[in-house]
């Protein structure tokens, strides 16, 4: 099941609660390329709800999924008011970046 589409509008970051998600993007309307999964613990959604920008990625549950969501506006609000939250998120984008886990 589609959680978002790439090229959407970030107006949710989602936490995957069970299950696992695929992050694909499109090369172009016949071909996804899956660029990462994403598991039980993980974020889903932030990079584009801390820029604005549209989502870069389609997310897709691959089985039997729970995601819980939060707006955009208060994730940043959270992350502006925790510092040790902030940090965390911080790691986990420096992860992704370099190709890591988190």
């Amino acid at each position: 099941e589609l959680l978002y589409a790439e090229g959407s509008a970030p107006d949710q970051v989602f936490f995957v609660a069970t299950g696992r998600l695929s992050l694909t993007t499109a090369r172009d309307a016949d071909n996804q390329r899956q660029v990462a999964d994403k598991q039980a613990g993980d974020l889903v959604g932030e990079s584009a709800a801390l820029d604005g920008g549209p989502r870069t990625v389609s997310a897709r549950a691959d089985e039997s999924t729970t995601v819980l969501s939060m707006e955009s506006g208060e994730f940043r609000g959270r992350l502006a008011d925790d510092a040790q939250l902030c940090f965390q998120v911080a790691v986990r984008l420096a992860a992704a970046l370099r190709g890591g886990a988190g």
